[in-house]
């Protein structure tokens, strides 16, 4: 059985970039599943940061949320392909067709109805 190391690092501008924490774990852990534990400890370190770099391991749509609302956290990365029975069997209905009014907390469908 193998590790993973999951490395967080300080990239700012006009500071020099370093690791602040190494969270690691057995490899069949998946990386989303350390997001939440690295925000717990790097808040208790107060080095939580506003911007967040992840690459596609490590994103998904409720961690972007969560992470936003309960650590003041952006996550900013790219997003997986929906797996869903839907987006597979029927493609009009996959999530990517959908347009979210994040701010309105709408859903508009394919079809411009809105729910």
């Amino acid at each position: 059985m193998g590790y993973k190391a999951h490395l967080t690092e300080i990239c700012d501008e006009d500071s020099p970039h370093f690791i602040n924490h190494i969270e690691t774990t057995l490899a069949t852990v998946t990386d989303e599943a350390v997001v939440i534990p690295i925000h717990q400890i790097l808040e208790k370190k107060s080095l939580l940061p506003k911007e967040y770099l992840m690459d596609l391991g490590y994103t998904t749509g409720d961690l972007i949320v969560s992470s936003t609302q309960n650590y003041g956290v952006e996550i900013i990365g790219p997003v997986r392909e929906d797996p869903s029975w839907q987006a597979r069997n029927h493609p009009f209905f996959a999530a990517e067709n959908f347009k979210i009014d994040w701010d309105k907390k709408v859903a508009i469908c394919p079809k411009g109805l809105r729910k």
